[in-house]
């Protein structure tokens, strides 16, 4: 790989905030006369390592709900159990089996997730004989109080969530930054032009039916509780997650599982 030049394309820009002919009180006072000095400086930005989420609000949501809300009601009456991840159980959450990417109610939707990391394999430049694969896909439902400890997906390339309801003050799903000595020293912000995106320490989204959002499998992640005051059903967050993995393909198209990618 070339070495970056973080100045390959950009001379002659200026930053923001100087200009040529200015400079601040101590150059002056070092000054031994008062001859204008001509100085522009190119102050550039960049960010790595950069931490990314994708999201889409699928267009024919309404209809695909009106289909994965029952069906995600009777897994949860035939197997009222479940299962315990970050869900709470004492609290009411509900977490399926992570195996529902196989049963024909959920067909709909995986078509569509698979679409949308499709298009994210071809923007990172993921090698074209590689595919996406749900590995797993589960619900989860929380009523009121129910919330979702903070967790990640280790095993997962990219995970995500799906929003089929989401009555109002249902919870937020909230990400931390992950590098944790960014935040160990405490930065005094602008209050009037407040802390830019660049500073986040946290992110959070307002849940929406039909939105999908896409992130790092190992970014950590949990729910805040639910605290809608509508009754029964209504009142529950009902969402769908899943976890993908990158594979590779033959040239005639059948999935080769035991590749250099694996099942990230």
């Amino acid at each position: 790989m070339k070495p970056h030049d973080p100045a390959d394309g950009l001379a002659g820009r200026t930053a923001p905030g100087t200009a040529a002919g200015q400079s601040t009180g101590d150059d002056d006072a070092r000054r031994k006369d008062d001859e204008e000095v001509e100085l522009e400086l190119n102050v550039l930005k960049e960010a790595f390592f950069p931490t990314l989420f994708y999201f889409c609000d699928i267009p024919d949501a309404a209809a695909l709900n009106e289909k994965l809300l029952p069906a995600i009601l009777e897994e949860r009456e035939r197997d009222p159990e479940g299962v315990v991840r970050s869900n709470v159980k004492r609290v009411g959450s509900w977490h399926s089996q992570a195996s529902l990417q196989r049963k024909p109610h959920f067909r709909d939707l995986v078509m569509r997730l698979d679409a949308i990391v499709s298009h994210m394999f071809v923007d990172l430049n993921y090698h074209p004989e590689s595919i996406p694969f749900c590995d797993h896909l589960w619900a989860i439902t929380n009523p009121r109080f129910g919330y979702n400890r903070y967790h990640n997906h280790p095993e997962a390339l990219w995970s995500g969530v799906y929003y089929v309801q989401t009555p109002k003050e249902c919870g937020h799903i909230r990400f931390r930054d992950p590098r944790e000595h960014a935040n160990f020293k405490e930065i005094g912000i602008d209050e009037d032009k407040g802390r830019p995106r660049e500073l986040w320490q946290e992110v959070h989204y307002e849940p929406k039916p039909g939105r999908v959002i896409f992130f790092p499998g190992w970014l950590g992640h949990e729910v805040d509780p639910n605290l809608s005051e509508e009754e029964g059903v209504a009142g529950e967050r009902v969402i769908v997650s899943f976890n993908y993995s990158q594979r590779s393909t033959t040239q005639n198209g059948v999935t080769n599982t035991n590749d250099a990618w694996g099942s990230y």
